[in-house]
């Protein structure tokens, strides 16, 4: 089994910790991790991904409505 230090709130080590092999004793996809790390880790400066905007930008597409979305002209007799 494969064995990860322990440590403390204020940092003092406190002993080790054996880790599962099922979880932890697996071969790593290379793939999958550099995916996971490219995809959480921030965009510096310079390091531009496309395609990739932050939670808080848009960009413009067909589908956002345009001009106002209340009704312009409202139907006479209908009622």
């Amino acid at each position: 089994m494969p064995k990860a230090p322990l440590f403390d709130v204020k940092g003092n080590r406190l002993g080790e910790v054996e880790l599962p092999d099922a979880v932890f004793g697996i071969e790593p996809n290379e793939y999958a991790v550099h995916e996971a790390v490219t995809l959480q880790a921030p965009a510096g400066p310079g390091m531009v991904r496309a395609g990739l905007r932050c939670g808080a930008a848009a960009a413009w597409c067909s589908g956002l409505p345009r001009g106002s979305t209340a009704i312009r002209c409202r139907r006479r007799s209908a009622g």
